[in-house]
């Protein structure tokens, strides 16, 4: 009852929105963009999206998979929303390096888009290649800086990676995970909060990826679940009343998301300062 009455009071407040659908930006790396074979979770978070009647939109310079794209067969009368920010083998720095073309061009106003919420599924290319778990810390951080530079109210959905079925890789992972509360904690601001979404939990590497590492369906729709129940309660915090609105949405759904204890909200969702 609570997750239904979450959807149709987040159905009211973007309908009513004077700056249109929400922007939502999937940023990351080859788990993001998916393959030729297979749809990313991007695809099954659209559909629930779509489903919820939320209104919203998928931003990125990107619109295709590695290497070729999949059938994404129309739904609801919609064909999918392709656009992301997803980069096959790319670590967190080139990310970086490219963000401020995609966020501001080369002149003023010639930016490809302004997220209101972000999507963060990135370090895993960098821990894979032995990066040192403090630098990769410190390039997300001045990422999340980047973006606010773009939107001083963006939100950040920040995520535990996922795991990895090679040992060695998943020490660093486990490393690389230990620290994203910490970041969320240091960079959560009122006006533009940083969640944390447990990606981790739950997700089996043995039977949730194809190869160890990438999703396959059944790891796609763990995802989507995951980003999904987290954009509802986040969502829903602008007209809630002030207390501990996500824990009582947790209490009701009956699932753990480790979303951060700052639970005051302050500004509207899309309230840009730039």
């Amino acid at each position: 009852m609570l997750f239904m009455i979450l959807l149709l009071l987040v159905g009211v407040s973007f309908h009513a929105r004077a700056e249109g659908p929400v922007q939502i930006l999937p940023l990351g790396n080859s788990i993001t963009q998916g393959d030729r074979a297979h749809q990313s979770y991007r695809y099954k978070l659209w559909k629930l999206l779509v489903e919820s009647g939320i209104r919203f939109d998928f931003v990125g310079s990107e619109r295709d998979n590695h290497k070729g794209n999949p059938v994404w067969p129309d739904y609801a009368g919609r064909s999918f929303d392709r656009d992301h920010e997803g980069h096959w083998g790319w670590r967190v720095d080139k990310i970086y390096a490219q963000m401020p073309g995609w966020l501001f061009g080369s002149s003023p106003g010639q930016g490809l888009y302004t997220p209101d919420i972000v999507l963060f599924h990135l370090g895993t290319n960098d821990a894979f290649q032995g990066e040192p778990t403090s630098s990769i810390v410190a390039e997300i951080k001045e990422t999340l800086k980047l973006l606010r530079s773009k939107n001083g109210n963006v939100t950040i959905l920040l995520a535990k990676l996922i795991p990895t079925t090679e040992r060695s890789r998943q020490r660093r992972i486990d490393k690389l995970n230990a620290e994203i509360d910490g970041i969320a904690a240091e960079m959560h601001r009122p006006n533009s909060r940083v969640y944390v979404v447990d990606q981790a939990d739950g997700f089996n590497a043995a039977t949730d990826t194809y190869d160890g590492t990438h999703p396959n369906a059944s790891g796609e729709s763990k995802m989507a679940q995951k980003w999904f129940d987290a954009l509802v309660i986040v969502l829903s915090l602008r007209i809630m009343p002030l207390g501990n609105p996500i824990k009582d949405a947790q209490d009701g759904y009956g699932s753990h998301y480790p979303l951060h204890q700052n639970w005051i909200y302050s500004h509207p969702l899309g309230m840009r300062t730039k």
